[in-house]
């Protein structure tokens, strides 16, 4: 009962933390790019700055630990219209104030990177992104929480293989384009990264999921801003990939 109890807590707040590190992005986003007057002048400026900002940002949180401590909790439970109270042993986190600063850090840097993307894209196109990325995040978390425990587990090297192929494209695209300017290399690479890319990080939010939980219940350590670290990072990627979609749609 503990057990299970200390895994909805750590599940409640790891999902909390991982809507309001994604919304306070996507709200940064929109107050920076509403402070882009001249996004064809300002070009990709405020997106570099957020990249070294959210490595930094990352660098930090992960040179951070958090302390755990055990307390006594209250719960009440119902059984045959009786409520009982039962007090349970749960195991919760403090986090150094560093690691809270980082995690916002990372937020904020994630807003500056999409503020030229969202500047020049309609209100109506973000909106359809959102819910659309709200949807394809929540559903593979779901799905991921319904399938058998470490069921995704095998594919972990494959999923990660694809994901540094996709750096690895993406960054000989870059060099392509730089060289050579826009060509049939950079138009292919550019699809992959959209629809794979896509289809990569909504499969790495449900093997993340299963990962975080197993953790858990191997160390009994609820790091949940941890896990929302990487939980924000998959949504970020899914809704950027959405937004361009619904971008190019409205073109």
């Amino acid at each position: 009962m503990e057990r299970n109890i200390s895994l909805k807590i750590f599940l409640k707040n790891t999902y909390l933390s991982t809507s309001l590190g994604f919304g306070g992005s996507v709200m940064s986003g929109l107050i920076f790019s509403r402070l882009i007057e001249d996004s064809s002048q300002v070009g990709i400026a405020p997106a570099l700055v957020g990249l070294v900002g959210a490595l930094g940002s990352i660098w930090l949180f992960n040179g951070q630990k958090a302390k755990f401590e055990t307390i006594d909790a209250v719960f009440e439970s119902k059984k045959e219209n009786i409520y009982e109270k039962s007090i349970i042993k749960i195991t919760v986190p403090q986090y150094p104030p560093m690691m809270i600063a980082s995690f916002i850090g990372l937020c904020l840097s994630n807003g500056l990177i999409m503020s030229p993307a969202l500047a020049i894209t309609p209100s109506v196109a973000i909106a359809k992104a959102l819910l659309m990325g709200g949807i394809v995040t929540a559903g593979s978390s779901y799905f991921a929480l319904r399938m058998k425990p470490d069921a995704m587990q095998p594919y972990q090297p494959v999923l990660y293989g694809s994901l540094f192929g996709l750096i690895g494209l993406g960054l000989l695209s870059i060099g392509s384009h730089l060289i050579f300017g826009p060509n049939f290399f950079t138009q292919t690479v550019s699809s992959i990264d959209l629809y794979g890319g896509l289809a990569l990080f909504t499969a790495l939010n449900a093997l993340d999921t299963q990962t975080a939980i197993k953790e858990f219940k191997e160390t009994g350590k609820p790091d949940f801003l941890r896990v929302s670290m990487t939980l924000v990072m998959n949504a970020i990627n899914i809704f950027v990939r959405l937004l361009r979609i619904q971008r190019e749609n409205n073109n």
